[in-house]
């Protein structure tokens, strides 16, 4: 995920000259639908397009994929079939947009399935083309994931330059490629599954993409010592750990090249005061790792920690640091094989 800098809680366009400004908030549009809407849009592969206004919306800002999800009721992976224009009397978006539905699940966990469609469905929703909205361009005959709010029936899309994922077939088992119209952010893997768009076993990205890969995220957070907070215990005597990093096979790259399941997790030691140390190394999954710690620069240890997938498997290689100048590191390499949550820590035990 990326690191954002800081950005204004609201996205704030320039308004035009005798245009209005609307509060929409990603709910379901601001008007009621009346008046069978005029189509403008129907042949694959034309602009999605509905009535061009340069009304200013204030929009909320997302500052990740989780947050965005969070934020959503639904999660739609569709094909755009037609874009129309509201009823004039509705102000509160400028398209109505139709999809075949390819995939759905839920954004926030609580929602109900209350109107969560199924695939081969078609639903329409209260949907943003025009200059003045900020949103991407859209095609019919699209693909695109779609962040929705769903509410007395009527699906509207969230902020449109950070809610809509386009879906392209080179980029599908990649989504680090799937990116929002903005650029922000890009589609998580987890997400990608569950929707249809990427296929498990072809994902060329590292990352946790089902419930039992979270659980084993977790399990590792929590055998190097984090609590639900991500905070150590006051009483621990912990001088360096590592959150659960994930790794999986991956393919090849969009160049055709091999792709190792992660880079080699290195982190320094840096110099610590004289005494004796313990590295335990922790991993849940399918696969292994090879656990190397260097003390002083010069003398190396390994251990090899194979992973269990119903638990959490440890290892551990002791150290006496006799020179506090002494400059030590931790190497954690996983197998090409590995599936895995992996994760250490270094504790201070003399």
């Amino acid at each position: 995920m990326n690191n954002l800098t800081a950005r204004s809680s609201h996205i704030v366009r320039t308004i035009a000259a005798l245009t209005v400004t609307l509060l929409c908030a990603g709910l379901a549009g601001c008007g009621t639908p009346s008046a069978t809407p005029s189509r403008t849009g129907t042949a694959t592969g034309t602009a999605c397009q509905g009535r061009d206004s340069q009304a200013q919306y204030d929009w909320p800002w997302y500052d990740s994929i989780e947050d965005l999800t969070a934020s959503s009721d639904r999660i739609v992976y569709a094909r755009i079939t037609s874009c129309t224009q509201p009823p004039k009397q509705d102000t509160g978006y400028d398209t109505t947009i139709t999809a075949e539905v390819l995939g759905a699940v839920n954004g926030n966990d609580e929602d109900s399935t209350d109107g969560l469609p199924q695939s081969g469905d078609v639903i329409s929703m209260h949907g943003y083309t025009a200059s003045g909205s900020d949103a991407g361009k859209l095609a019919v005959g699209g693909e695109y994931v779609f962040f929705l709010s769903y509410h007395d029936g009527t699906y509207a899309q969230l902020t449109p330059a950070l809610s809509t994922f386009e879906v392209k077939d080179a980029n599908r088992n990649t989504p680090t490629n799937i990116r929002n119209a903005d650029g922000s952010f890009p589609l998580s893997a987890a997400i990608a599954v569950k929707l249809g768009v990427a296929d498990e076993h072809k994902l060329t990205v590292s990352e946790p993409v089902s419930d039992d890969d979270v659980r084993r995220m977790a399990a590792v957070n929590r055998a190097v010592g984090f609590d639900d907070d991500m905070m150590h215990d006051d009483d621990a005597d912990v001088v360096n750990s590592s959150k659960a990093s994930w790794w999986s096979t991956a393919t090849v790259d969009q160049d055709g090249n091999a792709v190792p399941p992660a880079a080699t997790a290195t982190m320094s030691l840096a110099p610590v005061p004289v005494g004796k140390y313990r590295l335990t190394m922790v991993c849940s999954g399918t696969g292994s790792f090879d656990a190397e710690l260097t003390i002083d620069e010069a003398h190396t240890q390994h251990r090899t920690i194979s992973c269990t997938p119903d638990g959490v498997a440890s290892g551990v290689i002791d150290m006496t640091v006799a020179d506090a100048g002494e400059k030590s590191w931790i190497r954690f390499t996983p197998t090409d094989s590995t599936k895995a949550a992996g994760g250490f820590r270094f504790d201070k035990v003399g």
